[in-house]
């Protein structure tokens, strides 16, 4: 990095400092692990001071030399999704996992019901790849099946049947003003 970048990144003038996450698990169980900026491992960070130290593990000391332009903000949002943390060795997980992932790819990490979105939030709302015609009702995992919504909208829905997304999204929405 280069002297110049450095001196810049001493003296922020945004107020908040956001970790890179990764997104762990899928469905109800997910969560998210924030990755350190240094030695790249993952861990908890369940405070929401977005302070420096906030954005390296405990093993690693705060270096500026470490840290971009997007780990500032004016914004104290989740975090900068880089990827995700498969924690399951079952093969069936494993490819239902995958599937899911090109659903956020596609979407944004935007809920496309409400709008909730990590990159604009500070409030983690875990994200689903919900199935517009539930796979109880053989929905299946093609991508004009899935959309990613956040758990208070996947859940207003449960497992109720829908024939498409516009039917679904207008329910949801009913449901959210009540």
């Amino acid at each position: 990095m280069d002297e110049d970048k450095a001196c810049e990144l001493k003296q922020p003038s945004k107020s908040f400092y956001i970790p890179y996450i990764k997104l762990v698990g899928y469905g109800r169980n997910q969560t998210y692990q924030c990755q350190c900026a240094k030695c790249g491992e993952l861990y908890f960070n369940l405070t929401s001071r977005k302070n420096v130290e906030d954005l390296f593990c405990s093993f690693c000391e705060p270096a500026w030399e470490f840290l971009n332009e997007e780990n500032f903000s004016d914004i104290p949002y989740v975090g900068i999704i880089v990827g995700w943390a498969v924690k399951s060795s079952h093969a069936d997980k494993k490819r239902s996992f995958y599937n899911y992932k090109k659903v956020f790819i596609r979407d944004k990490y935007q809920c496309q019901y409400c709008g909730y979105c990590m990159r604009t939030s500070n409030e983690f709302r875990p994200l689903h790849v919900d199935h517009i015609r539930p796979w109880s009702a053989s929905g299946g995992n093609s991508l004009n099946n899935l959309v990613v919504a956040c758990a208070p909208c996947n859940q207003h829905a449960s497992n109720k049947w829908f024939n498409s997304f516009q039917e679904k999204y207008e329910y949801i929405l009913q449901k959210m003003k009540k």
